[in-house]
């Protein structure tokens, strides 16, 4: 078989990739082992244009999220699967100092489009003391990775681009003009493996910073929220339930295994009972590795040697903000020959 692109890995990256690629009229075949706990199925999935403890925009904010909406709305429309939803980060204003400087920084020219201080705080109420009322980023949004996941290895096999398979480095045979692997002849072998990446022959030395994360799943017998409330750590409302949430994250640099940890656990759980007014059932827990960078940008480009092999990776824990633009990106640097932005371009580390 012949194809222009061998894509390795499925997660956020690999879908996103692959999909900007089909849609260029290129021959793909993706390659993937899945496996339950990767750490694009267990993500948190939560696309915020405003982070952190000291409340910055998300870098490139303006950018990547008008177009990951259309993107994820389109390929929405091609799989005939919903995965993609508008959702807002609710917090609370933490004293009048704050609640007048958050205000202040609304009126401000670039973020104007991502604050709405005009909040209905009532349906929070039961859940969260906003005596002080609250504010919600616009622009918002939760992507159901395991949904967007399965949906599209499914279109994948329908098509003939998709093969279940671990690809082994010593199985590859680099040909002038591209690769051989398995029978299958591919002019660009594009690596998308997440945190398997920092294991790369033909990358290494890549300052990955990776970082495991950790989730509760929890069910409130009450009227259930639409919007994400975040305060130390998020609550989201899961679609299509009765009352069922994601909690999290948890951050850890030295446990880098996909396990569940009573650790973790009781770290959630902290946190979440500092402000959470109702009661609550834990339903489970899951756990994951991102593949963040020393300086949280994306590691994107092709190798010195070899420049039918690349890579696309690194993308953290904002993969599903960050995949969609960069993918389109990293094409049209495929494709047509586009200079890759200097801040993603693995040559920074040349």
């Amino acid at each position: 078989m012949q194809v222009d692109y061998l894509i390795v890995g499925q997660g956020i990256a690999g879908t996103t990739l692959s999909y900007n690629l089909l849609q260029q009229g290129k021959r793909v075949m993706v390659v993937d082992a899945p496996h339950s706990s990767t750490a694009s199925r267990v993500a948190g999935g939560i696309c915020n244009p405003i982070t952190g403890r000291k409340l910055v925009k998300t870098w490139m904010a303006d950018a990547l999220f008008p177009f990951l909406k259309v993107f994820y709305q389109n390929l929405e429309k091609t799989l005939q699967t919903r995965f993609f939803y508008d959702r807002q980060v609710y917090r609370i204003f933490q004293s009048i100092e704050q609640q007048n400087q958050l205000l202040g920084k609304s009126a401000e020219k670039g973020w104007e489009h991502f604050f709405n201080t005009e909040v209905d705080n009532q349906p929070y109420a039961a859940f969260i003391d906003n005596s002080l009322d609250g504010w919600e980023t616009k622009q918002g949004g939760w992507l159901d990775t395991s949904a967007l996941i399965n949906a599209y290895a499914k279109y994948l096999k329908g098509i003939n681009s998709y093969k279940e398979d671990l690809l082994v480095y010593d199985d590859l045979e680099i040909i002038p003009n591209g690769i051989q692997w398995r029978g299958i002849e591919t002019k660009k072998l594009i690596f998308c493996q997440g945190m398997e990446g920092k294991n790369n022959p033909y990358f290494q030395d890549l300052p990955f910073r990776l970082v495991k994360g950790e989730l509760l799943h929890i069910k409130i017998a009450h009227p259930p929220l639409e919007n994400i409330i975040t305060h130390g750590i998020f609550m989201l409302p899961l679609p299509n339930t009765q009352g069922e949430y994601l909690v999290g994250a948890t951050y850890d640099w030295q446990d880098l295994s996909t396990t569940t940890t009573e650790k973790a656990r009781n770290q959630l759980l902290e946190k979440l009972d500092n402000w959470l007014k109702l009661p609550y059932e834990i339903l489970g827990q899951r756990a994951g590795v991102r593949p963040a960078t020393a300086d949280r940008r994306p590691l994107i480009g092709v190798n010195s040697q070899y420049p039918q092999i690349g890579f696309f990776n690194g993308f953290g824990t904002k993969g599903v903000s960050l995949a969609p633009y960069f993918a389109h990106h990293f094409t049209a640097h495929l494709e047509q020959g586009v200079a890759l932005q200097e801040e993603v371009d693995i040559k920074r580390y040349n």
